[in-house]
């Protein structure tokens, strides 16, 4: 049976936190770790450079919420302080749910917690909102249980469905580490959860022991994490698999908006670090998946735009593919006029985070890299991998990208003027032990 009222389409978000692009095949990655993910890519647009505006999960999905940068929204990672943000967002910036909700739609939303956490604001318009402390295994499983039940009406809904599958620690369940792993791997590394959660402290001592046993100078090391971390996207891959056959199943699939999405990417070494915390372009490109059914809007088959766009867009978009009226005050553009005719959306891309006062700005090949009073410029077309300083040679783009990144900081704290603050957010030891299993005990 297809849900729907009047034809009205259905949707369906699924964030798979930490997943880089390149490490799909649809992306380029010629290891098999998402045959389903590239299937569903081959009936959808796959905008092929997708940014993010935050290597951060609850900047970064604040922002796909909200359709504004994190100055504006200001929700930052919990257990850090950040002055002048807050915890939680201002009940004065509406997100994506409350708009869908006042449009007359079911929503319900499925995550593993952590910084996607209610309280901090992602919970507000969706009528129901699972945010386990310890995350959930069955995430996807009881999502697809929601959909069966959303099938029986006709009632248009939107599923949020959020998965911490590959962030790290990298704990795959040992059917999918098999598959990618070497065998001859001897280094001290373990992907065995009773391995790293066997002391006194239990969970919370999980990242930190897992990292401890990393020799960050090991290239065996280096390509065993990799290994593990692809591993995880088979395993996530697979759970996305199901979901989308259940999607098929119920007869949903020709009335219903798809989009596959991550927050922010993952550094295995490339600059010197792991994990997530700084600007460069492992940590910020992401993929972007939508499906759109021609019944739904047509000029959305299957095509890859190449254009560079941001996920701050996708809030706009949303709102226009199911017919719903944006307000004047979000920072991202609706992609629909991209792919639908070849219009550009914008000419740079930005993004922000809060630890030394990191910045990036891209527009076409160059990019500008801010770290406190440091500047540097990559022509990204010869150094991809932003190795050489080539501010030197382009002094006009010192200038000019430093006064554009201004512009949109000014632009950003002049809206959240405009908007009372978010209440601060108190963690219960639950909650902590989580976040510290995920590695967010220091985060800024």
């Amino acid at each position: 049976m297809m849900s729907s009222e009047a034809g009205r389409a259905n949707l369906v978000l699924i964030s798979i936190d930490t997943l880089r692009a390149d490490q799909l095949g649809v992306y380029g990655n010629d290891r098999p770790t998402s045959p389903h993910i590239d299937r569903f890519a081959d009936d959808s647009v796959v905008f092929e450079n997708a940014f993010s505006q935050s290597p951060k999960t609850a900047a970064s999905h604040m922002t796909l919420m909200t359709g504004l940068y994190p100055e504006a929204h200001r929700v930052r990672n919990r257990m850090n302080g950040a002055e002048g943000w807050s915890g939680s967002l201002s009940a004065d910036i509406p997100t994506l749910a409350e708009f869908v909700a006042a449009s007359g739609y079911r929503t319900g939303a499925f995550t593993g917690g952590g910084n996607v956490q209610g309280d901090l604001g992602f919970a507000r318009g969706f009528e129901s909102y699972s945010d386990p402390v310890e995350g959930d295994p069955k995430t996807f499983h009881k999502a697809a249980k929601r959909l069966v039940q959303w099938s029986r009406d006709d009632q248009p809904f939107f599923l949020f469905v959020h998965s911490y599958q590959t962030h790290s620690p990298y704990l795959p369940p040992r059917r999918y580490r098999d598959r990618f792993i070497d065998p001859e791997y001897s280094g001290k590394i373990t992907s065995k959860w009773s391995e790293l959660a066997s002391g006194p402290e239990g969970v919370s001592q999980i990242h930190r022991e897992f990292w401890s046993r990393v020799d960050p100078q090991s290239e065996a090391d280096r390509r065993h994490l990799l290994d593990l971390y692809d591993a995880c996207i088979r395993f996530v891959d697979d759970e996305v698999g199901e979901l989308l056959e259940r999607i098929d199943a119920l007869g949903l699939r020709d009335n219903t908006v798809v989009v596959l999405l991550s927050d922010h990417g993952e550094e295995f070494g490339e600059h010197g670090e792991f994990e997530h915390n700084a600007l460069w372009q492992e940590l910020l490109h992401v993929p972007l998946i939508i499906r759109v059914p021609a019944g739904v809007r047509p000029g959305w088959g299957p095509k890859r735009i190449s254009e560079s766009v941001g996920l701050i867009d996708v809030l706009p978009t949303l709102l226009e593919l199911l017919g719903i009226a944006p307000p004047g005050h979000l920072q991202g553009d609706s992609l629909a006029p991209l792919v639908e005719s070849g219009a550009p959306v914008r000419a740079w891309l930005f993004a922000q985070y809060r630890l030394y006062d990191q910045m990036a700005l891209q527009a076409g090949d160059f990019k500008l890299l801010r770290r406190g009073p440091y500047q540097q410029v990559f022509d990204l077309s010869s150094d991809p991998a932003e190795l050489h300083d080539a501010g030197q040679a382009h002094p006009e783009w010192l200038a000019g990208g430093a006064a554009q990144v201004e512009h949109i900081l000014e632009a950003s704290r002049a809206y959240w003027k405009l908007v009372r603050d978010g209440e601060t957010t108190e963690l219960d030891a639950e909650q902590r032990r989580h976040l510290e299993a995920l590695g967010y005990a220091e985060d800024p």
